[in-house]
């Protein structure tokens, strides 16, 4: 039986990622001049993947948004595809 630990390095990983994706939501809606509420600033951590789409709609109309969600979701896939392929190469080393 194989028991699947996560590896420090990931979960600091995702907080790193949590952070800076915060950090970019607060400097963003300051120069927009948009009023953060508290519940939107925890979904944005919480569960990012529906919080930011809304924002982005909200901040810069159905469109740009819309374009913007786009872009926020091929950063996401990207960024698991890069992860994967890290995880193949430390294993093909590994042999």
């Amino acid at each position: 039986m194989q028991v699947s630990i996560i590896a420090p390095s990931s979960l600091l990983l995702s907080f790193a990622a949590l952070f800076f994706i915060f950090l970019w939501y607060r400097i963003d809606s300051d120069s927009r001049g948009f009023r953060r509420s508290p519940l939107l600033s925890v979904a944005v951590v919480g569960v990012t993947i529906l919080a930011l789409p809304y924002y982005l709609i909200r901040t810069r109309g159905i469109r740009q948004g819309t374009l913007a969600t786009l872009a926020m979701i091929l950063v996401a896939v990207g960024y698991s595809a890069m992860g994967y392929l890290g995880q193949w190469v430390a294993r093909a080393l590994r042999i």
